[in-house]
C-alpha cells in the first residue's frame, strides 16, 4: 500500500546518480508476503548494481491498524514464516558482503568509509533536529517526534496548534539509555 512504485523508487535513484548525488543510502523491506527467493535476490543484486554505497534493509513487520495486517488477518495474505525471514536475511548478508559491503549495524551496510553520520549520533547521544511528519528530534534530555499523519501534521502547522509530542529525559533515563547504546 505504498503511495510509489518499485519503477519510480528506481527512477529516483538513477536522477540522483545523474545529477551528481554519490553519497545515496536505498531501504530495502525483506520478509514480504509472497516475496520469493528468486525475486529477493534479484532486488538485491539491483540495488548493488545501482552502486549506492549505503543501504538499510528492514525485515517487514506486520502492524495492527494497517491494511496488510486487516489482509494477513482475514487469510488474504499468508504471514512469512521466522524461517523465511532469516534465509532472506542470510542470502542480504552474503551478496552484500560478496560486493565490498560491511554490516555496521543490525540493519545497515556500507561501503568503507560511508556509514551512516545520521545513525552514529543516535548511539553517541548527540543532538538532532527532525523536520516534517513523523520526524524524531532530541536535544539531549528530551526527545519529540511529530504526528505521523502527513494530512494531521500539515493543518497543526497551517493552524499553529502543536504537532509533536516531547517526552523529558530522567538522568537515569539518560544513563540507561548510554549504556544500552
Amino acid at each position: 500500500n505504498r503511495a510509489h512504485t518499485v519503477d519510480e523508487s528506481q527512477n529516483c535513484v538513477r536522477l540522483a546518480q545523474s545529477e551528481g548525488f554519490d553519497n545515496l543510502t536505498v531501504d530495502l523491506i525483506y520478509g514480504l508476503p509472497n516475496l520469493t527467493m528468486d525475486e529477493w535476490r534479484n532486488h538485491v543484486q539491483t540495488v548493488i548494481d545501482f552502486g549506492v554505497p549505503h543501504i538499510s534493509a528492514y525485515c517487514l513487520t506486520v502492524e495492527e491498524k494497517t491494511v496488510l495486517h486487516k489482509m494477513v488477518a482475514a487469510g488474504k495474505i499468508d504471514s512469512v514464516t521466522d524461517d523465511a525471514q532469516s534465509e532472506q536475511f542470510m542470502v542480504l548478508l552474503e551478496m552484500l558482503e560478496a560486493n565490498g559491503y560491511a554490516q555496521y549495524e543490525i540493519s545497515n551496510f556500507a561501503k568503507p568509509g560511508f556509514e551512516s553520520k545520521h545513525n552514529g549520533n543516535y548511539w553517541k547521544g548527540e543532538w538532532y533536529l527532525g523536520v516534517g511528519p513523523s520526524a524524531h528530534s532530541f536535544n539531549g534530555t528530551s526527545r519529540r517526534w511529530n504526528v505521523a499523519n502527513n494530512r494531521k501534521y500539515l493543518k497543526a502547522i497551517a493552524e499553529e496548534t502543536e504537532y509533536s509530542e516531547t517526552e523529558v529525559l530522567t538522568p537515569e533515563n539518560q544513563f540507561n539509555e548510554r549504556i544500552l547504546t
